[in-house]
């Protein structure tokens, strides 16, 4: 997969970032889905990078769920369909030009606003 500049189709108000390796992962919850969005060390968006991932769901009766990441075909961003409500935490795992990275993410105040609980 190719990404190119990044639009957002999220709620800019409900969002998190977090640095992992070379890059900045950014995601903005919205209905029944997490919009993924990669940005360099400089926080400007990737051009042409390969990209190849999965979200890992992790619930509070310790069970599991993995959903591969697709490109969203209205924007740039990646996206990631959430197989169950109720998530308590979340991990991005990307392969990044051939540079494996992830990153935690809590299912928090910020992104239950529009995340199904």
């Amino acid at each position: 997969m190719v990404t190119r500049a990044q639009t957002h189709t999220c709620d800019a108000n409900t969002f998190a970032r977090k640095a992992a390796g070379n890059y900045n992962i950014k995601v903005a919850g919205c209905e029944n889905y997490i919009d993924i969005y990669i940005y360099d060390k400089k926080n400007k968006p990737l051009v042409d990078a390969v990209i190849m991932g999965h979200a890992g769901f992790y619930y509070p009766d310790e069970s599991y769920l993995s959903e591969d990441l697709t490109q969203s075909s209205s924007t740039n961003a990646l996206r990631v369909k959430v197989p169950y409500p109720g998530f308590s935490t979340f991990k991005i795992s990307l392969i990044i030009n051939g540079q494996n990275v992830s990153a935690y993410f809590e299912n928090d105040n910020s992104l239950r606003a529009t995340l199904q609980q």
